[in-house]
Parts: structure tokens; sequence; C-alpha cells
């Protein structure tokens, strides 16, 4: 039985279009992003040695490691004091941004949904990196505090079984996955489970234009520039309701909303904003502006 077969009746997650996202995902994103997952379900529509060459995704994996240093930063936290940190990307991809994470972190242990980006991550691990198949979820928690065998497939080993790393860590980063997250309660549950207490959840986002009338620009990405903007505005779901597609979204978070969604789900210290564009396209005149936020465990 193949790996993927193994995980037909794994639950799916995440995350971001592969055009604009120099990252992967972990539940339910799908455009082109850096992560191309199979989701748990055993269908992989993603490349990840297509995904590495994307136009941008060098200068975004850039700006998104430099905006969660920024975002940390303005924590009080100090580089001397990150590089003494464990962190868990949520939704690496190919690996685009992990390694920029690596060198400023004490180390990282990556989870994405899809096998193919995984193999292409596996082509360039970093230093002090580990990383599994794993979708995020409710039971994450329990599943790393047990030590839990989950895929680390490389090419010459596709059925590869590692425990994770640790139980619990410093900071949880997720990198343009938020907006093909479909269980978005599982999800945060996940995240809230994985982390230390006073551990921080930093998340990157593409941001309504607000000179565009709060239009998101964000899925033109992967090809899909003649998305309208009502559908921009509103997210475009597939039939059944997920998100997690090419070309299928929910609607851009905004500075206030993303704000909110922090502390719904218990966050304190809250802090959200807009910093730069994200390169994410040929045409910088559609470049989506970053969102970046941050929110700690109490």
């Amino acid at each position: 039985m193949s790996l993927e077969e193994n995980h037909r009746d794994t639950e799916h997650h995440h995350h971001h279009d592969r055009h604009a996202h120099a990252h992967g995902h972990a539940q339910g994103h799908g455009h082109h992003h850096g992560h191309g997952h199979s989701h748990g379900h055993g269908v992989d529509n993603w490349s990840g040695e297509d995904y590495l060459q994307f136009p941008g995704m060098k200068e975004t994996a850039l700006k998104s490691h430099e905006s969660v240093l920024h975002t940390l930063q303005g924590a009080d936290i100090t580089p001397e004091q990150v590089s003494t940190m464990s962190l868990i990307e949520i939704g690496c991809g190919a690996g685009a941004v992990t390694k920029l994470y690596a060198e400023s972190f004490a180390s990282v242990h990556a989870i994405d949904t899809s096998t193919s980006m995984l193999l292409a991550f596996s082509d360039r691990l970093p230093p002090k990196t580990t990383y599994s198949l794993h979708a995020l979820s409710e039971d994450s928690p329990k599943d790393f505090q047990d030590g839990k065998e989950m895929f680390s497939p490389t090419k010459s080993e596709q059925e590869r079984k590692l425990a994770p790393p640790r139980a619990r860590f410093d900071i949880a980063v997720a990198n343009l996955v938020l907006h093909h997250v479909d269980n978005l309660d599982g999800f945060m549950a996940g995240v809230v489970g994985l982390l230390n207490q006073g551990g921080w959840f930093v998340i990157t986002e593409f941001a309504k234009n607000e000179d565009e009338g709060g239009h998101d620009h964000a899925h033109h990405h992967g090809g899909h520039s003649n998305a309208h903007d009502d559908e921009l505005e509103r997210g475009k779901k597939l039939e059944g309701g997920s998100v997690n597609a090419p070309n299928h979204f929910h609607a851009a978070f905004s500075v206030d909303s993303i704000t909110d969604f922090l502390k719904k789900y218990g966050f304190t210290d809250v802090h959200a904003e807009i910093r730069g564009k994200l390169p994410v396209w040929e045409d910088p005149a559609k470049y989506p502006s970053c969102l970046i936020a941050r929110g700690r465990k109490p």
C-alpha cells in the first residue's frame, strides 16, 4: 500500500496558494502555494519542485521570515531569545521559508499534508530541522504528547515514520495558511495544544486591500488573476463548503478580524499590522499586502 493510500482516511487540511505562498500547508490550503497537500485523502494536487519555481517565491519567503522576526521583536523577544526557542512550522510546503527559520531558531519541526511538498523538502532539509506528514487537528496535541510515529517521507524511503521531536513548542508559525483551512476550530485546537504555556502563535496572511474597498487580491496568485472582486471579498468555496482546493479560499483577513480571531481562541497580548507587500506575482501592481499577527498562549 502506498503512503498516500495509507492516508486516505486521515482528516485533511491546510493551505496557501502555491503561487503566492512561500510555504506549505497544514490544514486545507489549496492554491498554488508551497504546499501540495494530499490533505490526507490520498489526492495530492501539488508539485513541490514546481512550487519552488513560482515567481516571487524566494522574495516572499524572505519577507515572511523577516515579518515573523519583526513581530516577535515587537513582543520584546530579542534575537538572542529567539535563538533558544523551538518552532513548529504549520504548512511548510517545500521548505522555502523553513531554511530561514532554521537559521534563527534553536530547532524547527515542520508539518504539511502534501507528500509531494515534503519529498521536495527532504532534498533541502536544513540543519536542526525535522518534519512530518500531519494534518493539524484537535488530536494533534495527544499525538505529539504520545510520541506517535508519523510519516516523514524521503524519495528513497517514502514509508519512513518518525516520532515528533517534542510534545510542545515555544513558537508556532502559520505562514499564508489560514485561508485554506476548512476546520478552523480543529486547527486552532491543535495550535493551542502544541504550544508551551506562554508560547506564541504567529500568522502571516494576505491582507484586505483597504485602498481597493477591502477586496482581497491574494488569490490572484496561483494563476487565477481573473477572479472577481466579489468572490475575493466573500471567499470562494467548493460545492461542499471546502476551501481546501486550488482557487478556493476564505475571505481575506483584516487587522481587526485577525485580532478578533486570535482572541476568540484565548490568545492574549494580541497584535496585528499590515507590513509591506508580498511579491507573489510577476506584476508588482498586483502585490498583496502582508498581514502579520501574533498572540500569546496564557
